[in-house]
C-alpha cells in the first residue's frame, strides 16, 4: 500500500471519510485501488493507493479516464490473470 500524504501548515489529523475512490490497471494488467480521504476538519488527508497484488506500482495514471471513479464491482473481470 502506498499513501500520499500532503505537507501539512497545521496540525496531523485523522482520517474522517472517503471523498471518493476508484482503480485502475497498472503496466503489468494488475489492479490498483485509489482512495481520496479526508480528516476531521475537511482537509485532504491523504491519496491512498493498494495494488491486489501487492506488488510495487510500476507507473500512476496520466489522463484522468485512465481512473475508474467509483466502479469497483467490476475490478476483477477487469484484471488480467
Amino acid at each position: 500500500m502506498e499513501q500520499l500524504q500532503p505537507e501539512l501548515a497545521h496540525e496531523p489529523s485523522s482520517l474522517r471519510y472517503i471523498y471518493s475512490d476508484g482503480w485502475f490497471l497498472d503496466l503489468d494488467g494488475q489492479c490498483v485501488i485509489l482512495s481520496v480521504n479526508f480528516d476531521e476538519n475537511d482537509r485532504l488527508f491523504e491519496l491512498d493507493s493498494w495494488k491486489m497484488d501487492s506488488n510495487p506500482l510500476l507507473r500512476f495514471p496520466t489522463i484522468l479516464s485512465e481512473i475508474h471513479l467509483g466502479e469497483t464491482t467490476d475490478i476483477q473481470d477487469a484484471a488480467q490473470p
